[in-house]
């Protein structure tokens, strides 16, 4: 039994495969975003840690609590003013 074998990809296929490839460029994309971002992250993290003579480090990130992350946006906006 011989089977004929297209010397040309199907328009359908040639769109899938198209559309593939975007989906991973934009993918590859947003991951150098994120990393970039990661990166900022540890480099401002360096200068918090030295400019307040602090020694935070990145899983730090995790024991912040509701009520610091609101204290600090409050100092952050100016409402603690008001408190007082």
């Amino acid at each position: 039994m011989a089977i004929k074998i297209a010397k040309k990809k199907p328009k359908w296929l040639t769109k899938i495969s198209e559309e593939n490839r975007r989906a991973a460029d934009k993918a590859f994309q947003g991951r150098c975003a994120f990393i970039i971002a990661y990166l900022e992250f540890l480099e401002e993290l360096d200068d918090i840690n030295e400019e307040f003579g602090t020694s935070f480090k990145i899983d730090d990130v995790f024991g912040i609590t509701q009520e610091e992350e609101q204290k600090a946006l409050d100092i952050v906006e100016g409402d603690d003013d008001e408190e007082d």
